[in-house]
């Protein structure tokens, strides 16, 4: 877990949110739209189940995070 004041502090030129998380929670309102990552529209929405669980899928999880990436 991570707390909305170490986000907020920390402020990510990218964010990686699981898809749960990123329908739970709208980033475009305050104080989440004053991140550099919402204003510069770097977010990368991956699924729950490849981020989340230490699994085999996890390469698929980093895979797809390369590739938003670079």
């Amino acid at each position: 877990h991570y707390s909305a004041e170490s986000l907020l502090k920390g402020d990510p030129e990218v964010l990686i949110v699981p898809k749960s998380v990123f329908q739970r929670v709208n980033l475009q309102k305050a104080p989440f739209n004053q991140l550099k990552a919402i204003k510069t529209n770097k977010i990368l929405t991956i699924e729950d189940d490849i981020i989340s669980r230490p699994a085999p899928r996890i390469v698929q999880a980093i895979q797809k995070i390369t590739d938003f990436l670079y």
